[in-house]
């Protein structure tokens, strides 16, 4: 497999690690971040595992991870600009429906 994807493999490595090491640094971030603008889900609603109020925008250190390192890694011809603006666009509409509610 690596003979076959020569150089390239390299990239998609560094881009994974730059993309777990970005998720790494945030997460904490947005768990601090959380409590102060009400992202955490009581379990009020239904049902939990949870005992404890848990951040429910977890996702957002995710999506920044991988949005980063695809600005980083990634060459941006073709369909990824397309892509990566959908990704931020579901990434920020979709809390923000969840908010309004």
């Amino acid at each position: 497999f690596f003979a076959v994807c020569g150089n390239v493999t390299w990239e998609f490595l560094w881009g994974f690690v730059c993309a777990a090491a970005i998720v790494l640094v945030l997460t904490p971030l947005v768990g601090w971040l959380a409590p102060r603008i009400g992202g955490l889900d009581h379990g009020d609603d239904r049902p939990r595992i949870h005992t404890r109020a848990i951040p429910r925008i977890g996702g957002v250190a995710i999506v920044l991870g991988i949005i980063i390192s695809a600005l980083l890694f990634l060459d941006l011809e073709g369909p990824y600009p397309a892509i990566l603006i959908g990704t931020g666009a579901i990434a920020v509409v979709g809390p923000a429906f969840r908010w309004a509610s």
